[in-house]
């Protein structure tokens, strides 16, 4: 048997290319089809949903694009080239804001933060959080907290009224709130629910999980549901692991604002931290609160940034 030549070689390669990139090229429709259709609206679609941001989506056209060039199918190459490039261009036209800051001397500071279950030392978060000097201070993956991580938060914030209901969230507050209560959601998901003392300012901090098995749509649902309730201002945060095009926030915009869309500088995207592909921590408002300026913060001591906004009451 004549050992293969190079022009057979060749032929095997560019065979195995053409099926990567078929088998790519599948994946990417179907993944297209469902963020453009009916997103997380059940468990099979959510999965999909879930898992191809399009920022993923313009990586891997880009790939697929490579992989036909090299089967020798240039014409779908330039498709999928295409494909990749809208979708950069969507990316920067819905993530990027150019909103102009202007704070008020007398805006309250809002900060949340999923702070990785410390893992970047508490020390270096507690400092990362002190640099910002927020009123309001909103944490989840804050840990188990035993007794001696109780006291550091109160030793290291003196000036703070700082709770920690459970379900690893921490609240931290130059302003008295209520003690509040905590709702387990589905999974390891958690609602925490408090009220601002001797104001009408009611604040929702939330925590969902990550895992596509559970129907964050109604869990969404459940959570501004909760919020309606109360008819005052109401602040609705956290890490919803959940994108700002989820059908669940499509559903509240006429009642609710993003803080970032309304009053962002920059890129909203927020996870992971060092390269940001998806904004899932979000600070949604009532319509009677304003938000004048609002940045996502980069910081090493977690795999999340931070949000920061400046809010006054709507006049």
């Amino acid at each position: 048997m004549q050992p293969p030549t190079d022009q057979h070689r060749d032929k095997i390669a560019a065979a195995w290319a053409r099926g990567a990139a078929f088998v790519l090229s599948v994946i990417l429709l179907v993944a297209m089809v469902v963020r453009a259709t009916v997103r997380d609206v059940n468990f099979a679609t959510s999965s999909v949903y879930y898992a191809f941001p399009w920022t993923v989506i313009a990586i891997l056209a880009l790939l697929a694009s490579g992989l036909w060039v090299l089967g020798n199918r240039k014409t779908w190459a330039t498709v999928l080239l295409s494909v990749s490039y809208l979708s950069m261009l969507g990316i920067w036209a819905t993530t990027v804001y150019f909103n102009p800051c202007v704070r008020s001397d007398d805006a309250t500071r809002l900060l949340f933060w999923n702070i990785g279950r410390g893992r970047g030392t508490w020390e270096l978060i507690a400092h990362d959080i002190e640099a910002h000097d927020a009123d309001i201070v909103a944490l989840t993956e804050a840990g188990r907290p035993n007794e001696e991580l109780r006291q550091y938060w109160r030793d290291r914030f003196p000036g703070y009224q700082i709770q920690f209901p459970g379900g690893g969230m921490m609240l931290m507050s130059r302003m008295e709130f209520t003690p509040g209560t905590l709702s387990p959601l589905t999974g390891i998901s958690s609602l925490f629910e408090t009220q601002l003392i001797d104001e009408d300012l009611r604040l929702f901090l939330v925590d969902l999980d990550a895992s596509p098995r559970f129907n964050k749509l109604a869990m969404i649902r459940t959570i501004f549901a909760r919020a309606d309730m109360h008819s005052g201002p109401a602040i609705v945060l956290g890490d919803f692991n959940a994108p700002l095009d989820a059908r669940g926030f499509e559903e509240i915009r006429d009642r609710y604002h993003h803080a970032f869309e309304s009053a962002g500088t920059g890129l909203t995207s927020t996870w992971p931290t060092r390269a940001p592909l998806v904004a899932i921590d979000h600070i949604w408002l009532s319509r009677d609160i304003v938000a004048e300026c609002t940045q996502v913060v980069k910081s090493e001591a977690s795999d999340h940034r931070a949000v920061i906004t400046y809010i006054r009451p709507a006049t």
